[in-house]
């Protein structure tokens, strides 16, 4: 069985400050929640079906969202270099974006335009759930930092595990 073991944890630069801060939600689930993803969280078509809704509120525009990824898997890495998500803070999602970055952010399910300028923003990130469990066995860290017109700023980390077998039985039959 694929086992992959995934962690959600908002360091103390999540917390925001104040209450006019941005809130970053993952829906029906808790940043500080860990949880073991497995192939019994999708459907016989393959798709991840757990949820993997995200929503963003502010209370004055969006004016920048950055995007970090940090990974042991060396495909992953040098997917982050190419698209210039290993620099320091991230890219941001706000400014203009290459049509290639836009169609792999965009495929994992993260907003690639229209975002400035935002109050409210949804975004669905199954596909990267699939992704990972399917193609990137490793530790992923994803940081997103939301920042507003008036300053305010929040920044969550999504630390993921995948593809890893936990504790496998192995029996061989007849033998000790």
């Amino acid at each position: 069985m694929d086992v992959t073991t995934m962690s959600f944890f908002v360091g103390e630069s999540g917390i925001p400050d104040d209450t006019d801060a941005p809130v970053i939600e993952w829906v029906n689930h808790e940043f500080q929640e860990s949880f073991t993803l497995t192939d019994t969280m999708f459907n016989t078509a393959g798709e991840y079906v757990e949820g993997a809704e995200f929503n963003i509120a502010t209370k004055s525009e969006i004016v920048s969202m950055l995007l970090g990824v940090t990974s042991t898997n060396a495909d992953l890495n040098e997917t982050a270099v190419d698209l210039g998500l290993d620099v320091e803070g991230g890219l941001d999602l706000t400014s203009s974006l290459s049509s290639t970055v836009k169609m792999i952010l965009g495929g994992w399910g993260f907003p690639t335009s229209n975002i400035a300028g935002q109050t409210e923003l949804s975004f669905d990130l199954s596909k990267l759930m699939k992704s990972l469990h399917d193609e990137y066995a490793g530790t992923h860290k994803f940081t997103m930092t939301v920042t507003d017109k008036l300053g305010s700023s929040t920044t969550v980390e999504l630390n993921i595990t995948s593809g890893l077998v936990i504790d496998p039985n192995i029996i061989w039959v007849g033998q000790n």
